[in-house]
Order: C-alpha cells, then sequence, then structure tokens
C-alpha cells in the first residue's frame, strides 16, 4: 500500500466521521478533497476513489443536493458493478 492509499483511506474516515457527528459541511468539503486526491493520484476507477466517491455522493444526497448527488451515485455504481479496480490490477 502506498502513502497516498494510506492517506485517502484516512481522509474517507475522516469523511465518514464528520458525517457521523452531522458536520455536513466539512464533511463535503473533505469529500471533495479526498476525490480529488483519488482521481488525480490513484485513478478513477481506484477502489480507493471509489469509496470517495461513495462518501460524497451519501453527503450530497443527506443534505437534498440530488443534483450533485445523482451522477456521483451513477458513477459509483458503475465502478462497483463492473469492479474496475479488478481490471487495473492485472
Amino acid at each position: 500500500m502506498t502513502s497516498t492509499e494510506e492517506k485517502l483511506i484516512q481522509l474517507n474516515r475522516e469523511v465518514v466521521q464528520l458525517f457521523q457527528e452531522e458536520k455536513y459541511s466539512e464533511a463535503i468539503k473533505l469529500g471533495i478533497q479526498a476525490l480529488e486526491m483519488g482521481k488525480t493520484k490513484l485513478g478513477s476507477r481506484h477502489p480507493n476513489t471509489a469509496t470517495a466517491v461513495n462518501n460524497l455522493a451519501l453527503l450530497y444526497d443527506k443534505i437534498g443536493d440530488r443534483t450533485r448527488a445523482e451522477p456521483l451515485l451513477q458513477w459509483n455504481q458503475q465502478l462497483f458493478a463492473n469492479k474496475a479496480w479488478e481490471a487495473q490490477a492485472v
């Protein structure tokens, strides 16, 4: 596991913690940061990036922002349905 993966895992945990504490705006800011890190450093099909996508989608859904939540939910569904990261591992 790379240091980037470890950092992204930690960011995702912090997002979940903030979500549980109902600190949604803070969680969203950190969730965006986690998603950007995942996309740029690990790729959009990496499982830790998929976790960041899912976290952010759930946050937007929780605050009622379906416009932002829906594309992320669809992206996440595609990632998990296709298990995109398995293809990367080859």
